[in-house]
């Protein structure tokens, strides 16, 4: 097993495991995507992350407003959940232009982000304007809003649930900082380029 690939314990069923997936720059014009599965107690069950991806001028050119998208579907987003030992019952991302994986994957799909972070959204993101709330009740974090992908609004019904569950134990946003910590460290480890 290499660095990028960490398989943490046996496979959960899909009904308990939920797919955290970001695509993070590690140092400037490079950048590496990383999924974290979790189960409803906020336990790692694997985790994954991209070689480094970084875009040259030709690229950049060719691509043009496309190529963020192309690098978090493509690059990133997809080869990432192929790789996960099992298909989780819903994938969080943390940025609207990610839920398009949401075409390429039988699981729900959830933007999540802080609800006092509430941001219009620009006309190319395909979040739906539906949400719904994920709240602690001992107050341990601040609501959190979740959206799904505008052409699947059935994903709030299916994928709220493992998340509330995971709300009871801990901050639905807490495992983004975990991949974003073990990029960096991946990418320390391998060598800056």
């Amino acid at each position: 097993m290499d660095d990028s690939t960490q398989n943490t314990s046996e496979p959960d069923s899909p009904a308990n495991t939920i797919a955290y997936l970001t695509l993070t720059a590690v140092s400037p014009g490079l950048f590496r995507g990383g999924v974290l599965v979790v189960d409803t107690d906020g336990k790692p069950v694997d985790f994954r992350c991209t070689s480094a991806i970084k875009p040259n001028a030709m690229q950049k050119i060719l691509y043009g407003n496309t190529l963020a998208g192309h690098m978090a579907i493509a690059l990133c987003g997809q080869p990432l959940l192929d790789a996960v030992t099992c298909e989780p019952s819903v994938v969080v991302v943390d940025r609207p232009g990610l839920l398009d994986l949401r075409r390429e994957t039988g699981a729900a799909a959830l933007w999540a982000r802080r609800q006092s972070d509430l941001i219009p959204q620009n006309e190319t993101a395909p979040a739906s304007d539906e949400q719904e709330l994920l709240t602690s009740e001992a107050g341990h974090f601040d609501a959190v809003s979740v959206s799904p992908h505008g052409a699947f609004a059935t994903d709030l019904t299916d994928g709220v649930p493992p998340l509330r569950a995971l709300a009871n134990a801990i901050d639905p946003l807490e495992p983004f900082g975990r991949i974003e910590a073990a990029l960096k460290w991946v990418q320390d480890k391998a060598g800056r380029t």
